[in-house]
């Protein structure tokens, strides 16, 4: 009697154990590490673009740049390199409805724009600059430490970030889009 009462309650433990590792809560996803690639002072070159101007979350970013290429197409302007992004407030500090934005695209031909699509000439400029690996929705720990670089090494931003969009989030997976974020800066004065 005492032996079946030990392997029952050896089999109680086992199933209890079996259970509890069976119903064990899964650890809650932790958002990607910022990039690990090396942030860098570069010299970017003026360039003309075609842009359209929004008001919105920044969430609504690549249905911007969607009715920019709906546009681009209608009057017959092929893209030339990567698609681009400039923001102008920052999320953490401005209401999502009220951030302003501007989504743009470098052009091959002629074109002088019109009432749907402007055109303007970015300027060479020095930026800070790194190449971010992940979801959108998940870069501001990034966006974070490049301003805290900027800060730590001696520059001040003196305008809007940007970002170049180097892969089609309808080609590759979330994880794996990659865009550079670069934000002009000068040499902070004492």
């Amino acid at each position: 009697m005492l032996k079946f009462f030990h392997k029952s309650m050896m089999l109680v433990l086992i199933g209890i154990l079996v259970f509890a590792l069976g119903c064990k809560e899964k650890p809650a996803e932790k958002p990607p590490e910022p990039t690990k690639a090396e942030i860098s002072i570069k010299e970017i070159a003026a360039i003309t673009v075609v842009y359209l101007e929004k008001k919105g979350p920044y969430s609504e970013t690549e249905k911007a740049m969607a009715e920019l290429f709906g546009f681009m197409g209608k009057k017959n302007l092929k893209p030339r390199n990567f698609p681009m992004g400039v923001f102008h407030d920052d999320p953490e500090k401005v209401a999502s409805e009220k951030t302003r934005y501007e989504v743009m695209s470098q052009f091959v031909g002629e074109f002088k724009g019109d009432k749907e699509l402007k055109v303007k000439e970015l300027p060479a400029q020095k930026v800070a600059m790194v190449l971010y690996t992940g979801p959108y929705e998940k870069c501001m720990p990034t966006y974070k430490k490049l301003y805290g670089w900027i800060m730590e090494n001696k520059y001040e931003p003196c305008g809007p970030s940007m970002e170049k969009y180097l892969n089609d989030p309808s080609q590759v997976p979330p994880e794996e889009l990659k865009t550079e974020f670069c934000v002009p800066v000068k040499a902070k004065t004492e």
